[in-house]
């Protein structure tokens, strides 16, 4: 059998926040069995089309008494590892149409993607559930490319100019006019569908050619990201042109959330799906005038007992305790001197851009203190100047 290596590009997401929920059992409440009436339209919609979903699997909000908590996949009954989570045929997924004028690339689903959600504002959409939920969320791209001018100087502002990330923020909109001819100021649909196909597609590649395409998948893209063996729980089995696979990775207890993985790198992950990932977390920063000896990148998580740890990907370079402690004392200058401007009164941004930047504010901070601790005590230990 050909292998086929599947990945999500730098895309998806709903909008978040860094929360760190523990799931409770379907059993414990009722109101943890209610799935969200959108989704279940979907469910039905994809089982109509010859599709998949099983029936254990529901989709409702993290805390379930709050609308505007994350929305996620859960498990309403115990799942055995190795269950077909989501089937879908390859004609049920929006690619690009190369018989309407569709380069085979991310440009031409981009298009595709914006065909459907405008057919799908006047009901005429094939894919009609999920077109309706995608346009049901231009409002709330939470991607920092569709951000206000003054979120963007904030998120600018928290990032400085020595090496933390993401450092282009804007590259979406630049690729869609460059690369794609796209025209975001005069097109608000066409630049909507750019940024829902960067936040939500996948890329997949495989067969015999090392074929690729970027697909907007249905319900694939509802199950949400999370890193790390006690949390990711599915794994992809696709045949690019023939149809698209979602399985159990273990076994999945009822209660628990059904995640996916979208790649690696916490900055990435704001940049390019418009949320804060939460631990594990990977960070890559480049110290000024380094090279590829100023490299820092390491992983942070907690252990069982939530202790926090940190893993080198690559060996601290010299100096790096010096550049985290000036960038932690540059945040928490930003912060006194921002923060009320930002979240108080008439200059205060959008809720959304404003939990967003400071929130990352607060996981940079976490992310330098505990690396700086840790260095510490290795410089202390050996005596030897990191």
């Amino acid at each position: 059998m050909t292998r086929h290596v599947f990945f999500f590009l730098p895309f998806l997401g709903f909008l978040a926040t860094v929360v760190d929920l523990q799931c409770a059992r379907a059993d414990d409440h009722d109101q943890y069995l209610i799935q969200d009436p959108e989704s279940t339209a979907l469910v039905e919609w994809i089982r109509s089309r010859g599709g998949h979903v099983d029936h254990r699997q529901i989709v409702r909000n993290e805390i379930p008494v709050d609308p505007s908590s994350l929305r996620g996949v859960f498990a309403a009954q115990d799942i055995p590892r190795g269950t077909l989570l989501l089937y879908l045929p390859w004609s049920e997924n929006i690619v690009a149409d190369r018989s309407k004028g569709d380069s085979p690339d991310q440009c031409g689903t981009a298009r595709a993607l914006h065909r459907e959600m405008a057919l799908g504002e006047e009901g005429r959409s094939r894919y009609g559930p999920y077109v309706k939920m995608l346009n049901d969320q231009r409002d709330r791209i939470g991607l920092p490319n569709a951000w206000s001018g003054a979120g963007l100087a904030l998120l600018d502002r928290i990032v400085g100019d020595n090496g933390l990330a993401p450092v282009d923020s804007q590259r979406h909109m630049a690729w869609w006019k460059s690369f794609c001819g796209g025209d975001p100021d005069n097109d608000p649909l066409g630049r909507d569908a750019a940024l829902l196909m960067v936040m939500r597609a996948c890329g997949i590649s495989g067969g015999e050619e090392g074929q690729y395409r970027t697909a907007m998948i249905p319900y694939y893209d509802m199950y949400n990201h999370r890193n790390g063996d006690r949390w990711r729980n599915t794994f992809i089995r696709t045949e690019i042109f023939s149809d698209f696979k979602v399985l159990a990775s273990r076994d999945i207890r009822a209660g628990e959330q059904i995640y996916n993985s979208y790649g690696e790198d916490a900055a990435s992950a704001l940049r390019d799906y418009g949320f804060l990932e939460q631990l594990p977390q990977l960070w890559s920063f480049d110290m000024p005038g380094g090279g590829d000896g100023g490299k820092i990148q390491f992983d942070l998580d907690e252990d069982d007992q939530g202790h926090l740890d940190v893993d080198w990907r690559v060996p601290p370079p010299m100096h790096a305790l010096e550049f985290m402690r000036l960038e932690l004392e540059r945040l928490e200058q930003v912060e006194e001197k921002w923060k009320d401007v930002t979240t108080k009164g008439q200059t205060a941004l959008p809720e959304n851009e404003s939990e967003l930047a400071w929130g990352y504010h607060d996981m940079l901070k976490l992310a330098l203190s505990t690396t700086s601790l840790f260095l510490e005590r290795a410089q202390k230990d050996s005596g030897t100047e990191l």
